[in-house]
C-alpha cells in the first residue's frame, strides 16, 4: 500500500495541471470570444479599405508575454472532431522562437501521458478529453527539441455549437513583453491573460482578469482612467446585468473598454480593452 502512494499522489498532480490548464484554456477563449462580441456591438464599423491600411490594422491575439498566438471561433458540434484534428497544417516551429512558460507548461503535460500518434519524423499528436473539455495537440523536433506545433481545445458554447481556440508558436514583432507599458493605467491585483499585438509590436488590445466582482471591477477601472486623465462615458447596451462598456478618449486615442462576467469562466470578472 505505502508503494502505491508516489504513484497516486503523481497521477493526481498531473490531473490537477491537466485540469487547471484545461479551465484556463477556456478562460481565456471564453474571454476573447465574448469580450469581442460585446465590442462589436459598441465599436465603430471600419471598411474593409480602413482595415487594410498600417494605421488600422488591429493585430493578432497572444498569450501576454508568450510566443503563443491565440484563434477563437465558434464550430458545429458535428465538426469538432475534424476541426480538432486540423488537416495536416501544424506545420514546423521556427527554433528562434522562444519557448515561453505556457508551452513549456503544455510541453511537460504532453509528457505524463502516452502520444495517440506518432510520426518517424518525431512529430506526436494527443487526442484527451481534460475536465470536459476536448483537446488535440502535436508536437514536432525543432532545433534539438520538443517543440508545440498546435494545440486546440472545444468545449460546449451557446446552443448547440462549441468554442474551438486554437493556439500556435508564433513570433512577435516588437515582443510581447508582461512588462510593456500600457496606454492607459489599470487598477491593481488584474492578471493579464493576453494581448492584441499587430506587425509592428504595437499593442492594440488587453485582456485582464480578476476576482473583483462586475460592478467592483467597473468602478475600479474607472476610477483608474479618469485619474490617469482619461474621459470615460458608459455605452448604453441593454446588457448592464452581465457586462459594462465605457468609451474612453484622451487626445487622439480611443479605446473601448468592457468589463463582463462570464459563469462558466471560473466566475471571473473579464476586462477586454480594444483600441479603436
Amino acid at each position: 500500500m505505502a508503494d502505491a502512494t508516489p504513484e497516486a499522489s503523481k497521477t493526481r498532480r498531473v490531473l490537477y495541471k491537466a485540469t487547471k490548464l484545461a479551465v484556463f484554456l477556456t478562460i481565456v477563449g471564453l474571454g476573447i470570444q465574448t469580450g469581442t462580441a460585446f465590442f462589436e456591438k459598441s465599436g465603430p464599423t471600419r471598411t474593409q479599405a480602413e482595415k487594410a491600411t498600417p494605421e488600422s490594422e488591429v493585430g493578432d491575439w497572444t498569450f501576454a508575454g508568450e510566443g503563443l498566438s491565440v484563434a477563437v471561433r465558434s464550430i458545429d458540434a458535428s465538426d469538432a472532431e475534424k476541426e480538432l484534428r486540423g488537416t495536416g497544417d501544424a506545420g514546423s516551429v521556427d527554433p528562434s522562437i522562444p519557448k515561453g512558460e505556457s508551452e513549456s507548461g503544455i510541453l511537460e503535460l504532453l509528457a505524463s501521458r502516452p502520444p495517440t500518434v506518432k510520426a518517424a519524423d518525431g512529430r506526436r499528436g494527443w487526442r484527451q478529453t481534460i475536465s470536459g473539455i476536448e483537446v488535440y495537440a502535436e508536437t514536432c523536433k525543432s532545433g534539438g527539441g520538443d517543440r508545440l506545433a498546435v494545440a486546440r481545445a472545444a468545449w460546449s458554447s451557446s446552443g448547440s455549437g462549441l468554442t474551438l481556440l486554437e493556439i500556435r508558436p508564433e513570433a512577435v514583432t516588437g515582443g510581447n513583453e508582461r512588462l510593456a507599458k500600457r496606454s492607459f493605467p489599470a487598477p491593481k491585483g488584474l492578471t493579464e491573460l493576453a494581448q492584441r499585438v499587430t506587425t509592428k509590436g504595437i499593442v492594440t488590445g488587453y485582456l485582464l482578469t480578476t476576482r473583483e466582482s462586475l460592478v467592483d471591477a467597473g468602478q475600479a477601472m474607472t476610477t483608474s482612467l479618469t485619474s490617469g486623465g482619461w474621459s470615460v462615458e458608459p455605452v448604453e447596451l441593454g446588457e448592464e446585468v452581465s457586462a459594462k462598456t465605457m468609451a474612453c478618449r484622451r487626445g487622439e486615442e480611443r479605446w473601448q473598454v468592457v468589463v463582463f462576467r462570464d459563469g462558466t469562466a471560473a466566475d471571473q470578472t473579464m476586462i477586454m480593452c480594444i483600441r479603436e
